[in-house]
């Protein structure tokens, strides 16, 4: 049986605030989240601010306060930093308040949801810079399940938003705590902080550095007064972990976790033949040390690919080519549905093509479609139309019940030969199972499964797709 990806993944996807407006509109973009921060910092404080930010100087702002100045003296210096730690804390809360009103909008958005999960088939890399938590919302609301192999099974373990942290940091041991050990799925670095993280500022140890559970993921309701005293009985004294894009001299980034999330961006973009995709995500000026970060992983470098993904993405090209990526070597696409898309079609043609490299000893195993198992469904019939693969998927209620026969009064299902056979008819580019409500689900991985219950010897080639086609609600 074949299992793709197998090796090291090679998609790492850089986040920026545009990626986060695509999802939902209820998703400031840098400056229009600088002005929501205003008004928060005035209720506290009289010390003077700008009346507004354009063209990236919120940035600039968040920068020189988090650092001592030489040109400044002591006082002005603290003062800075008071204003520094009320606009972490008016961030937090505008963002999260953000994220409550589109909670339900990307939690049932479809594109979202293939990414996410072919990100998690893939075992992608997604570095951002946005301190949100609308990617651990949607992989938490996307039902996607770690396939284990050859180990007898019922069940497969549920991705949450642990998992895609790689636990990371850590969390309080509240009495609700009792988590299963991390499943294997897409790694988030978030190097830029969270609202959801906290800590003692200034504390270069990253000793006091812990989260919480992400407004959002349990109840679409702002957050309780019970919560509000319960984190402050686990966190005391602490405060949203919010990192500006300062200079590398930053007391941030001698944080022990920020450092190695920051080494493990580094290490995701050295890959050999990676591909990046910038989605919503600018290359601004003013992060110098992300700029420094691209240009010595991505610069000069011929097996790199890098995409686009932005409305107007010649400015981010250019600042691309500045960073030494040639320009053949850049992609660019204008929206993040079309970049979705365009994804899912490329991973499904590497999975064929993996198919059609396959040097296994075929085998009988009879081939599982879906996400999961609860939604799977067995292939009663291969088509090949075209450039696809269609699956032919047998009617079963439930969709799969540990059984690898064929039905009595049904055809015989489709092996692992048949499908191999399918690959090399033509010049097929993708699979595709067509699900009960008759949408599409595009096949982009497969692993293998022996199932401990049901007539047959229990093997099966399970090909992956990012929705489940026996699920009612894809």
């Amino acid at each position: 049986m074949l299992t793709f990806p197998a090796d090291t993944p090679h998609d790492v996807f850089v986040l920026g605030a545009g990626f986060s407006k695509a999802l939902s509109n209820a998703m400031p973009l840098t400056d229009e989240l600088g002005d929501a921060v205003l008004p928060l910092i005035r209720k506290r404080s009289r010390l003077p601010l700008p009346r507004r930010f354009r063209r990236g100087q919120f940035e600039s702002w968040l920068s020189r306060l988090s650092e001592d100045q030489p040109d400044l003296d002591e006082v002005e210096n603290l003062a800075n930093r008071l204003l520094f730690q009320l606009a972490s804390e008016a961030l937090a809360a505008v963002i999260t308040d953000r994220v409550l009103a589109a909670r339900e909008e990307v939690s049932a958005s479809e594109s979202i949801r293939d990414l996410l999960g072919a990100m998690h088939i893939r075992r992608a890399t997604a570095i951002t810079f946005n301190q949100d938590t609308l990617m651990e919302i949607a992989a938490t609301s996307g039902r996607y399940f770690s396939w284990t192999g050859r180990t007898p099974q019922s069940a497969l373990p549920e991705i949450t938003w642990w998992d895609v942290l790689n636990g990371q940091p850590q969390r309080p041991p509240t009495e609700y705590d009792a988590w299963p050990p991390l499943a294997p799925t897409f790694h988030l670095l978030k190097l830029h902080g969270s609202i959801h993280w906290y800590w003692q500022p200034g504390d270069a140890s990253g000793a006091t550095v812990a989260s919480w559970s992400p407004q959002g993921i349990r109840s679409p309701d702002p957050i309780s007064p019970e919560e509000i005293a319960a984190i402050s009985r686990w966190l005391p004294g602490r405060v949203p972990l919010i990192v500006p894009p300062a200079s590398g001299k930053s007391t941030f980034y001698r944080v022990p976790l920020l450092a190695q999330l920051w080494q493990d961006a580094r290490k995701a973009l050295l890959a050999a033949g990676v591909r990046v995709s910038l989605l919503g995500y600018s290359i601004p000026v003013t992060d110098q040390v992300t700029s420094g970060m691209l240009k010595e992983s991505l610069g000069g470098r011929r097996d790199v690919t890098v995409d686009v993904v932005n409305p107007r993405p010649r400015p981010v090209s250019k600042n691309l080519r500045a960073l030494g990526v040639p320009g053949h070597q850049i992609h660019e696409v204008t929206t993040v549905d079309a970049f979705i898309a365009e994804y899912l079609d490329r991973s499904a043609a590497e999975l064929v093509d993996a198919f059609r490299g396959f040097t296994g000893e075929p085998d009988e195993s009879r081939l599982l479609v879906g996400s999961g198992l609860d939604g799977s469904l067995k292939v009663e019939g291969i088509v090949v139309t075209g450039d696809e693969i269609e699956l032919v998927l047998q009617p079963d209620e439930p969709p799969f019940t540990g059984t690898n026969v064929s039905r009595a009064d049904g055809p015989a299902l489709a092996t692992l030969v048949d499908l191999l056979q399918a690959v090399g008819t033509g010049s097929p580019r993708r699979i595709v199972a067509v699900g009960r409500s008759g949408q599409r689900h595009i096949v982009v991985g497969s692993t293998e499964l022996v199932s401990a219950t049901g007539a047959g010897n229990g093997y099966w080639q399970v090909l992956l797709t990012t929705r489940s086609p026996g699920r009612q609600l894809n």
